[in-house]
């Protein structure tokens, strides 16, 4: 009987029997296989994570529910950019003389009702950083840089899965040495854009660096002003307005920053006038100082309204 010489189909019928037989046995005592894996043309299969071990994507992942809004620095006016967010905060529907409430206070640790994810574009798109901000108080908890991924502050950095805490807490005492030295910070496009373009490429120096942690302070204090007390407050909303979009004035007032520290129980006395029609603000040497002696200069400073955690309107008195 004639032998013939195996071809190169037989043997790969061959081989592919003897890998499912002894798949086939390993199996009986081990995990079941997987599915296979396909080669690339002309490539080589990457090595597989170890199991349990979850993936970038899976370990960072934007705060959620979110409302989502974006600002070029550049090309949108700072005016149609501050309307938008006042829109999306002032959504509770409850007001006092025309200042709208925000949404009641869940807590630090706590994730808000509602996020706002603002897209800050600079110069380029490529020179862009996400902030998360709170809907309940209008907090900046952190940002993620333009490779996507997320930074927060120590004392928030649980409320944004797997992000990085800074090496900067959230006050502006730890960003720039106290919230007296935003006078000292310009709030025009330039500025802005500069912090966007540092905050886009942003990791963390594998040592301490005063240098670049000062940057750090500064940009983040500058957002904060251009963003969150920009959004709390009228005259510092018109001083950014002016900076951003008419080149006026870019710095606010040595008193314009002792709103931001009266700011919870400004909130506070205007909630408890509504109520009692008496005015009684907490601190009230720390109020007048800002410039507040009644609930008509409430009115007139606060753009949003702070709710306490747990205060209870007259209608919902037990």
């Amino acid at each position: 009987m004639a032998l013939h010489r195996p071809t190169k189909l037989m043997v790969c019928l061959l081989a592919t029997t003897a890998l499912l037989l002894a798949g086939g046995a390993a199996g009986k005592g081990g995990p079941p296989a997987g599915p296979p894996l396909r080669r690339a043309r002309g490539g080589v299969l990457p090595p597989l994570p170890p199991a349990g071990v979850e993936t970038i994507t899976t370990l960072q992942s934007d705060p959620s529910p979110a409302m989502k809004l974006t600002y070029q620095v550049t090309k949108t006016k700072n005016m149609k950019f501050q309307q938008s967010l006042y829109r999306m905060l002032a959504s509770s529907g409850r007001e006092v003389e025309n200042v709208p409430e925000l949404a009641p206070q869940t807590g630090d640790k706590k994730q808000p009702p509602l996020w706002i994810l603002i897209t800050i574009e600079g110069k380029t798109p490529k020179e862009a950083v996400v902030l998360a901000v709170r809907t309940d108080n209008v907090y900046i908890v952190g940002f993620k840089n333009a490779a996507g991924v997320w930074y927060a502050f120590p004392k928030y950095k649980d409320l944004i899965k797997g992000s990085t805490p800074l090496p900067k807490a959230q006050d502006y005492g730890s960003l720039v040495g106290g919230h007296e030295k935003l006078k000292d910070l310009d709030s025009d496009s330039d500025a802005v854009a500069q912090d966007v373009r540092f905050l886009s490429t942003f990791t963390p120096p594998p040592r301490p660096n005063p240098t670049y942690e000062a940057t750090l302070g500064t940009s983040l204090a500058r957002l904060c002003l251009v963003v969150a007390e920009a959004a709390r407050f009228n005259t510092i909303n018109a001083t950014v307005v002016a900076a951003m979009d008419e080149k006026g004035p870019s710095r606010i007032t040595l008193q314009q920053t002792k709103l931001i520290v009266v700011w919870g129980v400004t909130s506070k006395a205007l909630l408890d006038w509504k109520k009692e029609q008496v005015w009684q603000p907490e601190r009230k040497a720390d109020v007048e100082k800002a410039g507040i002696h009644g609930a008509q200069d409430a009115v007139s400073a606060l753009k949003v309204i702070l709710m306490p955690i747990g205060y209870k309107r007259e209608a919902e008195e037990d």
